[in-house]
Order: C-alpha cells, then sequence, then structure tokens
C-alpha cells in the first residue's frame, strides 16, 4: 500500500512538472514549441492511463509469480493496450462515418488542430506574396491530401487553380477562398469549373484558401476584367477578422513580411508532425475533458466551429465597405454576393441584411443596384459536405453550379 501511495505521488509531481514546463514553452514563442507541447500532453496521458493500468494489472497477476515478472507483465499489458488503441483511433481517423457518436467532437477538434493539412501553409502548394501574403505556386501541380480525401491541385501561370485559357479575359470571375478554390475535390469538380461546363462561359477561378474579402478584391486588381459580365465573391465567416483590420487601415492590406511566413509554414509543419500514440493521446484526452466540462467547465478547449459569428451588422458593414472602398474597376459587371462556408455556420441570416443594407445609402448609390445576392444554403444538406473536413464534396458543388447558372440566366 506504501509502494501505491508513492506511485501516486511521484505521477503527481512528474505530471505537474511537465504541466510547467508546458506553459512556459507556449510563451516561448519557438516555432517548435507548439509541437513539443503536444509531446508533453501526450505524455501526461500516457503517464496517467500507463499507471492505472500497471497498478490493475499488478493486482489481477497472481502473488506466487515473482515480483520481476509481474511487472514485465504489467509493462507488456500496457504496450499491447497503447498499440491497439492507437490503430483503432487511426482507423476511425481514417474512416470518420464510423467514428461512434460519442467521439465525433473529439476527432473533429482534434482534425481541426493537430492533424488536417492545410495547403496555404504546405511549401509545396504556396509562395511567398509580397502583396497578399501568399499565393499558389504558379505552373505547379501537387497532390493534395487529407482524411477523407485525395487530389491534385494543378496551378496556372498567375497562381490559380485553373487553365491558362480562363485567365484571358473570362466572362466570369469567381472569388473566394478554399470553397471556392475546391477544397477536396478535383480541378474539375469545383463549382467555377462546373459552371464553366454548362454555361458555355469563360469562367477563372480565382478561390485561394483563407482569403478574406479585403484580399480577394486586391487579387482582382491583378486580372483582366474587361470582358466581366459577373463577379462572383463568395463570403465565408472567417473573412471578419481581415476586413475588419483592412477597414481600420484605411481600407489597406497589412502584409507581413517572408520571415514571418517562413516562420508559420516551419511551425505549422512540426505541429502536422506524427509521432507514434499521436491519435489516441491526443483524442483520448480531449474526450475526456469534453465529457467532464459537461458536468462543470473546467477545461478551456476554444473551437472555432462552436464561437459565435458576431455581430450581424457590423460584419455586413464591414463587408460593404471594403468592397465600395476597393478601388476595384468592376465596370459594368454585376457583383453577385453568396456565402459558403462549414454547415452550420452556412446556416444564418448575413446575406438577408447585406441585402438590405446594399438597398440603402450610401451602398445603394455606389453599386447602382449591380450587387446581387444568393442564398445557397437551402440549396444544400448534411451529405453534401464531408464528415469531418468543414468542407464541401462535389456532389454540393454541382448543386452550387447549377443554382448560378440559373441566376446569370435570369440576368
Amino acid at each position: 500500500m506504501i509502494k501505491f501511495w508513492k506511485g501516486i505521488l511521484y505521477l503527481v509531481i512528474i505530471l505537474l512538472l511537465l504541466e510547467v514546463f508546458k506553459k512556459l514553452l507556449s510563451k516561448s514563442g519557438m516555432e517548435v514549441s507548439y509541437f513539443v507541447a503536444l509531446i508533453i500532453g501526450c505524455l501526461q496521458f500516457f503517464l496517467l492511463i500507463g499507471f492505472v493500468l500497471l497498478v490493475i494489472t499488478d493486482r489481477l497477476i497472481p502473488k506466487k509469480i515473482g515480483a520481476k515478472k509481474r511487472w514485465v507483465i504489467a509493462l507488456v499489458v500496457v504496450l499491447v493496450f497503447f498499440s491497439g488503441a492507437e490503430g483503432l483511433t487511426t482507423f476511425w481517423a481514417n474512416n470518420p462515418r464510423l467514428i461512434p457518436k460519442p467521439f465525433v467532437w473529439s476527432y473533429t477538434y482534434y482534425y481541426d488542430y493537430f492533424d488536417s493539412r492545410l495547403l496555404q501553409y504546405e511549401k509545396s502548394h504556396t509562395v511567398y506574396d509580397s502583396g497578399l501574403f501568399y499565393r499558389l505556386n504558379p505552373n505547379s501541380k501537387s497532390i493534395f491530401a487529407n482524411r477523407e480525401f485525395s487530389n491534385q491541385i494543378s496551378v496556372n501561370s498567375v497562381g490559380l487553380r485553373d487553365d491558362e485559357e480562363s485567365v484571358k479575359k473570362p466572362a466570369v470571375i469567381c472569388l473566394g477562398d478554399s470553397y471556392t478554390m475546391g477544397w477536396g475535390v478535383e480541378n474539375s469538380e469545383s463549382y467555377p469549373q462546373q459552371l464553366e461546363a454548362i454555361s458555355g462561359l469563360r469562367v477563372l477561378n480565382a478561390g485561394i484558401p483563407s482569403y478574406g474579402t479585403a484580399r480577394e478584391l486586391e487579387l482582382l486588381k491583378q486580372l483582366d476584367t474587361s470582358s466581366a459580365k459577373y463577379i462572383i465573391i463568395q463570403y465565408c465567416s472567417n473573412d471578419d477578422g481581415e476586413n475588419e483590420a483592412s477597414k481600420e487601415n484605411q481600407y489597406q492590406l497589412r502584409i507581413s513580411s517572408q520571415n514571418t511566413f517562413d516562420s508559420l509554414l516551419s511551425g505549422y509543419s512540426w505541429g502536422r508532425t506524427y509521432f507514434p500514440g499521436k491519435n489516441f493521446l491526443s483524442i483520448g484526452p480531449l474526450f475526456v475533458k469534453h465529457e467532464l466540462n459537461k458536468i462543470r467547465p473546467l477545461f478551456k478547449l476554444p473551437f472555432e466551429r462552436e464561437m459565435p459569428l458576431g455581430d450581424r451588422d457590423k460584419r455586413a458593414i464591414a463587408f460593404l465597405e471594403v468592397l465600395s472602398n476597393s478601388r476595384v474597376d468592376f465596370g459594368s459587371a454585376k457583383i453577385i454576393v453568396t456565402i459558403l462556408d462549414s454547415y452550420d455556420r452556412s446556416k444564418n441570416d448575413f446575406l438577408n441584411r447585406l441585402e438590405e443594407l446594399s438597398k440603402s445609402e450610401p451602398y445603394k448609390s455606389r453599386f447602382a443596384d449591380r450587387l446581387l445576392v444568393v442564398q445557397l444554403k437551402d440549396v444544400l444538406d448534411r451529405s453534401d459536405f464531408f464528415e469531418i473536413d468543414v468542407h464541401i464534396r462535389a456532389s454540393g458543388y454541382k448543386k452550387i453550379a447549377n443554382k448560378l447558372w440559373g441566376i446569370l440566366q435570369k440576368h
């Protein structure tokens, strides 16, 4: 019994020391700090569960077996348990539709912050740009894969996921982020490409992951708009931060240095590195903390998917102000605004308010009734989205292209 309590005391001391080290590391600002902190967190969970398994196994083994043999057997049990748990966890991660419902939240959280590949931070997909911070790597072909998809990303000479012909006097230009680019689908399955196929118009896919409205309009200045009849701007809730920052900076983008970009990519690369046990030892604690928080909120688990969207009017006004102060020559093109976002976040009335404001001054005079709002929230259902990734399947993009073509035909 004395050995048991001694073991608990040592375990508590080690866990506390690791926690202190983790907190200090998180404040260091080193590129590898995020990764090392993750390893420490996994080690803490391993020690805690491992200790419990050792004690239980030791108690179940007959005393007639020598102490050394009992500990060897107990260690084997621990290793087998963790190996099996990692294997099962990885299997579910690779087959999201099979994840038991109680674990879905933990897998989704883990996927967003520790597991998913982000194209904009992959050296093979993006390059630094002094005016836009980054753009897709011109004249490149590469594979972009996550748990639920694997696709080829083909980029033209101006750094857009489209062919060379589409850059020349496009009739339709599609601005947006990863949803417009076609995250998780092939080039031909993105909604701009499907819209081109059914309409016969030349459509340019100018979507780049994580671009906000302000940066999309900055990109538009570099494109040929001379023949554009329609400019489609896809809004997403994560555009708000960039739009507000642009508004506060006299509608000018603040672009960080290449050193910042390189450091960001390096830190990201470390954070996505796999090590033995990473899946189970990360998802396990998330599940436990999430379940305990249901009883009493003890752990801070900020999750972007669950964060409130903020003031609707403020977001709509920021969008319209950025649009009207962008100094972009839209010519005679009609501006079509729509939302593509996660399934839950796309179900809001932002566009309704945006449409109301656009018909009042000063925006009515600025846009002269050329701004059209297109609702897509009723076009898509849950089956059109991936299981744990927030993006849309090819079936959803086909529905979007059909809806937009119907709108274009009316105007």
